[in-house]
């Protein structure tokens, strides 16, 4: 199990290995974007627009390092960019959260082109204690959901740009 602290940095290959393949719950998304190209909407002055397309998301505010995340019903993160790539790669580590029994989280967004827009995978990875862990198993098919429904709104915003 990996604890995350505000002192505790990985390198990035050793976080990419936690993230596939040792944390206790991970899953992933694929959704084909049609909106052509997607820029790297988590990077830069990006992040103001999140609430206006990521449903959990009420507003994030920068940080030194990355972002403090406030979530609907009254969750927040404040979470570290490991990885910035435009156009390829998005990937964030929790430093602290408000959410009993998480210990650990991770996401990475993945894009790339096909012949009609974007295909965006966005894999999360997190811990925790018992309670949490099995909290997370059954809220699977919502997550899913929210991102499915995140995503037709991300494709508005861009298709209106």
């Amino acid at each position: 199990m990996l604890y995350i602290s505000e002192t505790s940095y990985l390198s990035l290959p050793t976080a990419h290995a936690w993230l596939t393949s040792v944390a206790a719950t991970s899953f992933n998304t694929l959704v084909g974007v049609v909106a052509g190209s997607v820029p790297n909407f988590h990077v830069g002055t990006g992040f103001e627009q999140w609430p206006d397309w990521f449903v959990p998301v009420v507003k994030v505010v920068p940080t030194r390092d990355g972002y403090q995340v406030h979530l609907r019903g009254g969750g927040q993160f404040w979470e570290t960019v490991l990885a910035a790539d435009p156009d390829e790669r998005y990937a964030v580590r929790m430093d602290r959260t408000n959410i009993l029994g998480m210990t650990a989280l991770m996401e990475e967004w993945r894009m790339s082109p096909t012949a009609t827009g974007t295909r965006l995978r966005w894999t999360i990875a997190t811990d925790g204690n018992p309670v949490y862990r099995a909290a997370v198993r059954m809220s699977l098919p919502g997550f899913a959901r929210t991102f499915r429904t995140s995503m037709r709104l991300l494709d508005r915003k861009l298709l209106a740009a």
